[in-house]
């Protein structure tokens, strides 16, 4: 039989368990009925809770094996202990004192999606701060991160160990994490929160927890967690999360608190949407900085980087560049140079100018930037 889990898409497939099986278990009270719930994929890592949203599933393994009037449901993970889910009138609304007794490391539910990939663990190329143009606020922040990183021990109780860099997409916050990371020539670990969500009960506690051991195994790291709104969310204004969302925003709070207590590691967390964290979020990264859209003479600066990696030759006015790329993202700005290049080859012109680049821009309206490229 396979259930679905409403709208998380998931599934649990069940089968009655045999005979011989049933010697195998532990001893169970002597009104229970017992449930085999076929064991998809090894469950590891944290203990799940029963929420609402999985209760749904429990009526439907009573309905299809007729076991209609429990009044409790016990789940016994394989570390021994019992979960329950005690007066689940709604079956039948008349609840017994029957109890379903569900075997250790048997209840698994799974999505049958590609396995994500929740860490990237690189050795950044040689950058610097003098690479980084514009973000003065953010920069300074920086040369205090790698000092501490470098020497910790001069920071006594006042680590600048956790930090939020909040601004829109495309402002560079990623891109400074790396220069950081390459300027002191420690680990960088990079994940996307969406990455560090799993796809089975208990899965993302799991993640999240073997995501932080990796980086504390090294001497020093400095660990980034892109768009931390997207496990961190405001528990308040979240009245129906599910009981895996509640466990996610835990995980990850009882891990900053482990972290912090490393000296020479640096967490940092990135987020568009600042207001959505959970104030505990929050109060854990002690170190808020703002990301600002790029000036003119810093637009102009930044053209002027970039275009010095183009191999064709460019006869380009970038402060007249800069004047028509207002609100430009870094992205933005290199999607525009992409633009201009693969144009100047499609029409094979001799080389790149002014008017090719503002043609790009058009009537005012930004180009998206590819996601290959890797300024964020």
């Amino acid at each position: 039989m396979g259930v679905k889990q409403g709208n998380l898409g998931k599934y649990v497939s069940i089968k009655k368990p045999k005979k011989t099986q049933k010697q195998h278990f532990l001893p169970t009270p002597a009104n229970a009925k017992v449930v085999h719930l076929q064991r998809l994929q090894m469950m590891q890592g944290e203990p799940f809770q029963l929420g609402t949203d999985y209760e749904h599933l429990i009526r439907e393994l009573c309905n299809e094996y007729s076991y209609m009037g429990c009044g409790e449901v016990i789940f016994e993970p394989s570390f021994g202990q019992y979960f329950r889910v005690k007066n689940i009138t709604y079956f039948n609304n008349h609840p017994t004192k029957e109890a379903i007794i569900i075997p250790k490391t048997q209840f698994v539910i799974q999505d049958f999606a590609e396995p994500k990939k929740s860490t990237r663990f690189t050795k950044e190329k040689n950058l610097t701060l003098d690479d980084v143009i514009g973000q003065d606020q953010a920069k300074q922040r920086a040369r205090l991160i790698c000092h501490y990183i470098e020497q910790p021990e001069l920071f006594g109780s006042f680590p600048p160990n956790m930090n939020l860099f909040q601004g829109g997409p495309g402002t560079g916050k990623t891109y400074l994490a790396r220069v950081i990371a390459s300027q002191t020539k420690a680990p960088f670990f990079f994940s996307s929160a969406t990455a560090l969500v799993g796809n089975y009960i208990g899965e993302s506690a799991k993640q999240i927890r073997e995501f932080f051991e990796e980086a504390l195994a090294k001497e020093r790291s400095v660990v980034f967690v892109d768009e931390i709104d997207g496990i961190g969310y405001n528990r308040s204004k979240n009245q129906s999360m599910r009981g895996d969302a509640l466990e996610t925003v835990n995980a990850l709070l009882v891990n900053l608190d482990e972290f912090v207590e490393h000296p020479g590691h640096v967490f940092i967390g990135a987020t568009n949407l600042n207001t959505v964290l959970d104030r505990a979020v929050t109060s854990r990264l002690r170190s808020r900085i703002a990301f600002k859209p790029f000036s003119e003479r810093e637009r102009e600066l930044f053209f002027k980087n970039y275009f010095s990696g183009v191999t064709k030759p460019f006869d380009v006015d970038f402060s007249r560049i800069a004047k028509q790329t207002p609100n430009y993202s870094g992205r933005d700005m290199i999607g525009l140079i992409e633009h201009a290049y693969h144009a100047s080859i499609l029409e094979n012109t001799q080389k790149i100018t002014t008017e090719d680049v503002l043609k790009q821009v058009g009537s005012g309206k930004k180009k998206s930037s590819p996601p290959a490229f890797e300024f964020v």
